[in-house]
């Protein structure tokens, strides 16, 4: 209401005396000014109020016909809310408020450059300035890693003495040509500006006062900056009248800097001249809190409390700087005490430093109160005993409540060193578990993974240890989700639980976890070794056993496509060449790690195999279904384990679920087909699939497939047998798959058909497939080579057709056109024309070089020698119409 009330009216304004104008800069109320707006929106922020006052000064700075003085005015109301508002919030929260006190600053000193109060807005500015680097020291001096922020400290201070130094040399040279030319409307008049560089001048001292803080009590560089303080206060002093208030602030701040470089003389002296000359309230409490340090500096606690009992208020005003001071000289007399060995007075004046506290962050705010905090965990030192250490306890719940999450780990770390102390490693644990939970709650994973690490390193023997590192892990994996380079300290987290909890209950999961993380760098064997390591009988086992057979999966089907060339995926072709010695051998190690895979699963099952009355689990019966497909899958040796595997789980009680008996007995078809003897069988137990379905079924195929393509001739006219009877058992249903898996069923039923001798069938069947694909050269060429088999001219024909259809559509020089060259030839022989196949084979040996370093030489020479014929002179090659060496007219395949 009072905002809207403000608007529909124009401002008046007054300048500002000098009084005024220190008032507006020091927080003090505005006297001798007539300028609403200020006084309005400095209410608010004593109260704070931040929203609103920020609110109602960008209200009022909106309208164009504001005078330059109120617009001044307002800018610093503004820029002080930004910097209460700072100095009030949680460190986390406060660098955007001093960006946007920052940034006000810096639009009003673009777009106002001419306004005459234009440097009143750039020392507010700088105030600001010195504020942040004063919350940045004062706070670090607390904090359990301090560098970083006193090096924030350290520059933003710098900032600040820089800005005011160049304040006071403009200042320096603006007074006297402003002596000698009267202001003009609302510019400031020489004694103005000469009040405002003794506020500057002091400001600077308390920004190289809190510089020097920033450095060890005994460097050369604190007492160089003190000195300099002390220089820059002297200088302020020898142009101010005794019984000016600044003069008397001037003397306490000297007085401190004195204090501080351990000279008490000279600070004795500053304080009595101010105690002789200081009026006004506000002075002389902050005068009474200056001589309180100053005796205890010099040791004095019982003199530092002589002082505070003048009293803390005067008039109705209340200081913060002499609150603390009682607060410091409680904490004091609470140390002296302790040290005396008087518990009862000790614990007496720690009550008295706690509701001091409370005191402080009650009247003077949260700032002073967070401030307050600090100090009183900070000054109880790890030997206080049972109520120092339930203070510090206190504190830090409280802090943590007051969303003081830093300070409420500095409470929790103190208070844990009090405990160890005191030999109370449970509470101990139990206080740096807290101080963790405060990050990780926070969402700081990195520091809580730390801190709990080094916790449960520290204090491996509490009951709890095992858990606090195994939070850490999980608070590093969070972090590595963030950032990718904290997976190492995750691995080297979940490494170390397993060397020092060997047998903890904790381990199943750091076993999961550590299976996840192989799994996803794709380290199949590591991740399926981790997975299988957790117990049958743990929460995770649900998840762990599937997870490892998918990653021992994974891991052979790599070693099949990768390490072993002579053992094809599951519906692959084999290539024209043979196999290597290196292929024999490959395929021995992808044998020997599918054998030890399903021994590692089978071992889960053992004591169900002795032991038939023992119930079989969901997780027993995928172990061995698992270990029985890894053995037909991959050993061609393993038939006989995985039958038995499968017929053991099959008649274990309970009775399985229809979903995983249809799986076995398809499993179990195959392990038969491994085993010599036992086809017929095998085919027994196919024929009764018949409610599997039609995917299933099409696996089965695939699978048979597979086992054919490393099986010896004999067994894989079995083979074929066998999947012509899934394909039957399949039937009409085989509408109901993909195209794709259509077309390979297709495919398969046609080589099964020429392995098992039904030619006419196999013919018909390639044919049709023929025709609809002609691009596809290897099934052309099954086709042509089936025609070839055959036992009668007409299909001879037929196939020397097919053949050189094949090779007026290959690249020269390719396989399949070195194929359908040789299958040409062949052909011809078998018709009768061997002087033709011979001929052919001549002018390709003399027309293509490229011929005698292939495979194919050897078996042209031979098929030539069986001709009768021997070979020609290569400088006269014989001439076939229609053809040229190595090329042909008819469109490349």
């Amino acid at each position: 209401m009072r905002m809207g009330t403000h608007m529909g009216f124009r401002r008046c304004f007054l300048r500002v005396s000098s009084v005024a104008i220190i008032g507006l800069l020091l927080g003090l109320p505005v006297v001798g000014a007539d300028n609403e707006d200020a006084r309005f929106a400095e209410g608010l922020r004593q109260r704070r109020l931040f929203p609103l006052a920020e609110a109602f000064c960008r209200e009022r700075l909106a309208d164009a016909q504001l005078g330059e003085a109120d617009r001044a005015d307002l800018v610093i109301q503004l820029l002080r809310c930004y910097a209460a508002q700072a100095a009030h919030a949680i460190p986390a929260d406060r660098q955007p408020l001093w960006q946007l006190a920052r940034q006000a600053a810096a639009d009003f000193q673009r777009d106002q450059a001419a306004n005459p109060r234009r440097i009143l807005v750039r020392v507010q500015d700088a105030l600001t300035v010195v504020t942040q680097g004063e919350l940045l020291r004062l706070e670090a001096e607390f904090l359990p890693d301090p560098g970083i922020s006193l090096e924030d400290a350290k520059r933003v201070l710098r900032d600040a003495g820089r800005i005011l130094e160049q304040l006071d040399e403009e200042l320096t040279r603006e007074i006297p040509a402003r002596h000698r030319q009267p202001p003009r409307g609302e510019e400031l008049a020489a004694d103005e500006l000469t009040a405002l560089q003794h506020h500057v001048r002091w400001q600077r001292s308390r920004a190289q006062r809190g510089l020097a803080l920033c450095y060890a009590s005994d460097s050369d560089d604190r007492i160089a900056m003190l000195t300099q303080a002390v220089r820059t206060l002297g200088q302020g002093l020898t142009q101010l009248a005794a019984g000016e208030p600044l003069a008397d602030r001037f003397r306490i701040e000297q007085a401190g800097c004195y204090r501080l470089l351990g000279d008490f003389a000279a600070a004795d002296q500053a304080l009595r001249q101010v105690q002789a000359s200081a009026d006004q309230a506000d002075t002389v409490l902050e005068a009474r809190a200056e001589a309180a340090r100053f005796e205890l500096a010099r040791g004095q606690p019982q003199k530092a409390l002589e002082v505070l009992s003048q009293g803390r208020e005067i008039a109705g005003r209340v200081s913060p700087e002499l609150d603390f001071a009682h607060l410091e000289t409680y904490l004091a007399l609470g140390r002296d005490a302790h040290d005396r060995g008087d518990a009862d007075q000790a614990d007496t004046w720690q009550t008295k430093s706690v509701a001091m506290v409370k005191l402080v962050e009650q009247i003077h705010g949260p700032a002073w109160g967070r401030r307050s905090d600090l100090l009183l965990v900070h000054s109880i030192s790890s030997g206080r005993g049972a109520a120092g250490l339930d203070v510090l306890i206190r504190t830090g719940d409280n802090l943590y409540r007051k969303g003081q999450a830093d300070e409420a780990i500095v409470a929790y770390e103190k208070a844990a060193q009090a405990a160890a102390a005191g030999g109370q490693a449970d509470q101990a644990f139990q206080l740096r578990y807290k101080a963790a939970l405060v990050d990780q709650n926070r969402q700081r994973y990195g520091s809580a993974a730390v801190r709990l690490q080094t916790l449960a390193r520290d204090l491996r023997t509490q009951p709890k240890a095992a858990e606090a590192h195994l939070l850490a892990a999980w608070n590093a994996a969070q972090a590595a989700r963030q950032d990718e380079a904290a997976l190492e300290r995750y691995a080297e987290i979940l490494s170390e639980h397993l060397t020092l909890w060997t047998s903890s209950t904790t381990c199943d999961s750091v076993h999961l976890w550590l299976g996840r993380l192989h799994e996803r760098q794709h380290q199949w064997a590591a991740a399926a070794e981790a997975y299988h390591k957790v117990g049958r009988e743990s929460e995770h086992a649900g998840e762990a056993l599937p997870a490892a057979v998918r990653c021992w999966e994974e891991h052979l089907t790599r070693l099949r496509a990768e390490g072993a060339p002579g053992v094809p995926l599951a519906g692959a072709r084999r290539g024209t060449n043979e196999q290597s010695g290196d292929g024999d051998a490959n395929q021995e190690v992808l044998e020997s790690a599918a054998q030890t895979i399903a021994d590692a699963l089978a071992g889960r099952v053992e004591p169900l195999l002795a032991d038939a009355a023992r119930p079989w689990t969901a997780q027993d019966r995928l172990a061995a279904k698992s270990a029985a497909r890894f053995l037909v899958q991959y050993n061609r040796h393993g038939g006989a384990q995985a039958e038995s595997l499968l017929r053991a789980a099959s008649t274990g009680n309970p009775p399985p679920d229809a979903a995983w008996r249809a799986t076995a007995e398809s499993l179990l078809v195959l392990a038969l087909a491994a085993q010599q003897g036992k086809h017929a069988e095998a085919e027994r137990t196919l024929r009764q699939l018949g409610s599997l379905p039609p995917e299933r079924l099409a696996e089965l195929v695939a699978s048979l497939s597979a086992m054919a393509e490393s099986a010896s001739a004999g067994e894989q006219r079995e083979i074929a047998g066998l999947r012509l009877a899934a394909i039957e058992t399949l039937g009409s249903r085989q509408s109901q798959l993909e195209a794709s898996v259509q077309a390979r069923i297709e495919r398969w039923r046609a080589e099964s058909l020429a392995a098992v001798g039904r030619h006419a069938e196999a013919v018909t069947a390639y044919g049709i497939l023929a025709a609809r694909s002609p691009d596809d050269a290897p099934l052309q060429t099954a086709y042509a080579q089936l025609l070839l088999s055959g036992d009668d001219p007409k299909s001879w024909k037929m196939a020397l057709d097919h053949w050189r259809r094949i090779a007026n559509r290959a690249r020269p020089q390719s396989e399949v056109w070195y194929q359908a060259k040789f299958g040409t030839a062949v052909a011809l022989s078998k018709l009768g024309q061997k002087r033709e196949a011979a001929d052919r084979i001549l002018y390709l040996q003399a027309t293509t070089p490229a011929l005698a370093s292939t495979p194919w030489a050897s078996r042209f020479a031979e098929l030539l020698r069986a001709t009768g014929t021997r070979s020609c002179d290569k400088e006269r090659p014989p001439t076939i119409a229609g053809e040229r060496a190595g090329t042909t007219s008819a469109p490349k395949r």
